[in-house]
């Protein structure tokens, strides 16, 4: 078996982790607000939680406008992908890539990941006011998913009856769309 002393250093290490993180991305946090001229609290909220992060995620995300992650550089591997899946398929809130650089814009080339699903039905009519206003709207989907050719042109009639013109990108059949797919399209197409 661990000693207590073990589990009490790696439970020590683990918060000590998790603090430093939640500093930087504090951090992080004041820096983009200033640069963006908004006020923390006004519309900017950073939230910190105890427990598994997907459930987590999903309980603290129900009523805000969207859930923003990291995207890795290109050079940093991708890791663990399921705080981002389970969002995608529990939140039923909009999810923003956020690149690991500063941008000038977010928001104008949006991709809607869909599977035909309710779940991705509730995070695309959440997203509409980002939808309206982005130059460019991709839906990504594969062959094999719930997303057929019918569920397909459901949504693209759907966002045309508001004004938003979509385009489509298939991904190669039987490809699950999850995290790591979409981590990879939102690059591929230039989404922001």
């Amino acid at each position: 078996g661990i000693s207590a002393s073990l589990l009490d250093e790696i439970t020590r290490a683990s918060k000590d982790a998790a603090d430093e993180a939640f500093a930087g991305a504090t951090r992080t946090l004041k820096d983009e607000a200033t640069r963006a001229n908004v006020a923390i609290g006004t519309g900017v909220t950073l939230i910190e939680a105890e427990g598994f992060p997907p459930d987590q995620i999903a309980a603290t995300s129900r009523l805000a406008d969207f859930v923003a992650f990291a995207r890795a550089p290109d050079t940093v591997p991708s890791g663990d992908h399921t705080s981002l899946e389970e969002t995608l398929l529990r939140a039923h809130r909009p999810v923003l890539l956020a690149p690991p650089y500063h941008v000038k814009t977010v928001g104008t080339k949006v991709a809607i990941l869909w599977d035909g699903s309710n779940t991705a039905a509730v995070a695309v009519v959440a997203a509409l006011p980002f939808l309206k206003t982005a130059s460019a709207v991709t839906i990504v989907h594969g062959r094999t998913d719930l997303g057929s050719d019918k569920t397909i042109r459901e949504l693209e009639e759907s966002l045309t009856l508001r004004g938003i013109q979509s385009t489509r990108h298939v991904v190669e059949a039987g490809r699950k769309a999850d995290g790591p797919l979409l981590a990879e399209v939102v690059q591929r197409i230039d989404a922001d």
